[in-house]
């Protein structure tokens, strides 16, 4: 924000130092000064206040302020000037607020007898030098007040709102009597249309604020301003302006700020309403306003109507000196702790060892004593307070167990060439219609339509990643590896929050890499200590992303003693599609990490290495394609069960040579006796018998 060092120095009867030293003590002790530029006669300092410090720090008098804190300097009092008000009647006049919510004050200073003209060249200088082209003394004037304090201030032409002939102006602001409402303060209707200030008109609804006014000589409103962010050109001050009303407010923040985004209007005043005002400078904002309306005598002060739900008192905090000390981590002086406080127009008491801080309402950053802790550190200096080792002696703390369990569960992902990805836990209302996902939760307030709904799966934002992805996949890389470890969230009856482990590998290559995902996915349950797990297609239900996601001859469950603890498959095409992942496939597992928690906590039971040397053989057997590979494992593992130690699928082939709509699928059988030496004689009848076995299928036939 830009502040001239000029308009700063009008503060101070002392000078203050150059402007670029002045860029330094505020860095260290403030805010950041973003440039420096001359003007004519003046500097321009960019400062980039913290919007915590919006309300106090959007103005010349609140970085003047933070500067005599620091300097050790006294501020110079605003100018007192006794103003008479004339006795002007303000019949049946009334100030209506529709919504307390939307408007906590509002206050409305008339005057008459108005000589319209150009400012004084002191008072355009200081407003070009912030950036504002000057209009004239009224709009000047409220401009002025809004940079010098922080209060955004308007003017009206009150002849215009009343739509008075011009034959009937007079110096009264006697109003008819039988006018019942005049400001009215209210939501637009959708459809509403205001012609600003700017020469543009914009489209007005129910989330906009607007000022309204009500014509004497009918029920009807006409819309004067869009709350907060600009005026209209229907009551705009110009020449023929006589009577004024000045508007001084206190709106909502948040809906000034929505409004300001939809409207796609940012003005110094929206800025200032989006990061809120004290309801009480609207008082200080009357006085500044009426004392320049004497000064350079552009008319006559009228009544101030004030009009509020709730009196913004002072915050009291009560803070230890001890408490002060402990935190900054130094022994600061006592006096020197009250003093700072009251440079920066804090009223203190002292009782005792303890500190009783009321706090100015302008500072409503301010709410703990943690927050005069720091106040007090700034100033004093952090750069003074000299570091010492703690007193204490650091213990590591003991690792969570499901902490360990989630680095060796990483730790063996990586090394299978996977890369970690963090995802923001929600997806888009898009999502949820493109994918038909149920039982979703929706967020009452969520910061972006792209965030509207808490996600339920881990695999649609691997998915989104492998497509950001794919144009970084050069000739020599044809491979994405991705997984999550993150929360889940689904509702039944209650709402349930599920830890979940899941991982994506994508090829651009016709390649088949649902066996070889699948020894990924060993080796992890191996690494984790789970044993006596299996695959199964029997009453298929994945544990988090939907059936369809996955294609229908390539998906298994994983399971640990007969639980369903994982699911492995091949991300579906149509699935693919709706991604626009595109000339490629994707193979995908998920875990429920409770469950792999609660498999690994398990007693190890260690088996003795075998004595004797295993016999491998390899089985080949031709197959329809849409055979199940679980099915021929299973007939395999049954019959060979004798004496069959372990079995794993080493090749899959169709093509040349091969029946078309088959596949020959070759097992790799190893046989072990942990009593004795197999003869070759033992191996070939239980390796006969599972060929039989197999064989009994007509549309199955082992390849010799």
């Amino acid at each position: 924000m830009i502040f001239s060092y000029n308009w700063l120095q009008s503060f101070f009867e002392k000078k203050l130092p150059k402007p670029e030293k002045l860029a330094q003590i505020l860095e260290m002790r403030a805010f950041e000064v973003e440039s420096i530029e001359k003007k004519g006669k003046d500097f321009v300092l960019d400062i980039k206040v913290l919007p915590n410090r919006g309300p106090d720090c959007f103005s010349h008098f609140g970085i003047a302020k933070e500067i005599g804190a620091i300097l050790d300097l006294k501020l110079k009092p605003f100018p007192k000037v006794k103003i008479k008000p004339t006795k002007t009647k303000l019949d049946n006049f009334e100030i209506k607020i529709e919504n307390k919510e939307d408007c906590q004050r509002y206050g409305a200073l008339f005057l008459s007898n108005v000589k319209v003209k150009e400012s004084p060249k002191w008072l355009q200088e200081r407003l070009i030098s912030c950036g504002l082209q000057p209009i004239n003394n009224i709009v000047d004037v409220t401009n002025y007040v809004m940079l010098e304090i922080g209060q955004p201030c308007h003017a009206f032409d009150f002849d215009k709102i009343s739509k008075r002939k011009q034959s009937e102006l007079n110096k009264s602001l006697t109003l008819e009597k039988n006018l019942k409402k005049w400001i009215i303060v209210k939501r637009a209707k959708k459809g509403d249309k205001i012609l600003a200030l700017d020469e543009k008109e914009y489209e007005l609804d129910n989330d906009i604020l607007v000022i309204a006014a009500k014509p004497f000589e009918n029920n009807s409103e006409n819309i004067l301003a869009i709350a907060g962010i600009k005026g209209g050109k229907e009551s705009a001050i110009d020449a023929k302006t006589r009577n004024v009303l000045v508007e001084m407010a206190n709106f909502n923040p948040t809906l000034i700020r929505r409004a300001s985004q939809k409207l796609k209007l940012k003005t110094d005043a929206s800025i200032r309403f989006e990061h809120s005002l004290d309801q009480n400078l609207i008082l200080l904002a009357r006085e500044r306003i009426i004392a320049l309306i004497k000064e350079l005598k552009i008319g006559d002060i009228g009544p101030f109507v004030d009009v509020s739900f709730q009196k913004t008192l002072p915050k009291k905090i009560r803070i230890s000196f001890d408490f002060i000390r402990e935190s900054l981590g130094c022994q600061i002086k006592e006096d020197l702790v009250i003093k700072i406080l009251r440079k920066l127009d804090f009223k203190v008491k002292r009782e005792d060892n303890e500190l009783l801080v009321e706090v100015p309402t302008t500072r409503l950053d301010i709410n703990l004593p943690i927050d005069l802790v720091e106040e007090v550190g700034r100033i004093y200096g952090f750069e003074n307070i000299e570091p010492v080792f703690p007193f204490v002696n650091l213990v590591l703390a003991k690792e969570n167990e499901e902490i360990k369990l989630l680095n060796l569960i990483k730790r063996t992902l990586k090394e299978e060439k996977f890369f970690e990805v963090y995802n923001y836990s929600f997806i888009s209302k898009e999502d949820k219609e493109k994918f038909s996902l149920e039982k979703l939760i929706e967020l009452e307030n969520p910061i972006s339509s792209l965030f509207q709904y808490l996600r339920s799966n881990l695999i649609i934002n691997l998915l989104k990643n492998i497509k950001d992805n794919q144009k970084n996949i050069g000739n020599s890389n044809s491979e994405i590896r991705f997984f999550e470890a993150g929360k889940v969230f689904s509702k039944d009856k209650n709402i349930q929050e599920k830890k979940v482990v899941s991982g994506v590998i994508f090829t651009n290559k016709n390649e088949e890499f649902f066996y070889e995902l699948k020894g990924i996915v060993e080796v992890l349950l191996k690494n984790l200590f789970i044993f006596n797990t299996y695959y199964d297609d029997e009453k298929l239900s994945p544990l988090f992303t939907p059936l369809d996601f996955w294609h229908d001859k390539k998906r298994a469950i994983i399971r640990a003693d007969n639980e369903a603890i994982g699911f492995i498959g091949e991300i579906h095409p149509a699935i693919l599609k709706k991604i626009e992942i595109e000339e490629g496939r994707v193979f995908a597992f998920e875990f429920d990490f409770e469950k792999l928690f609660k498999f690994s906590q398990k007693e190890l039971e260690y088996e003795e290495l075998p004595k004797y040397s295993p016999v491998i053989r390899d089985l080949s057997v031709l197959i329809p394609q849409e055979t199940k590979l679980v099915e021929v494992l299973n007939i395999i593992e049954n019959t060979g069960k004798e004496i069959l130690y372990d079995v794993d699928l080493i090749d899959t082939y169709s093509g040349d040579n091969i029946e078309e709509g088959k596949e020959s699928v070759t097992f790799r059988l190893i046989y072990l006796d942990k009593n004795k030496q197999l003869t070759s004689e033992e191996v070939d009848k239980i390796h006969q018998k599972i060929i039989k076995e197999l064989e009994k299928n007509k549309n199955w036939k082992v390849r010799k």
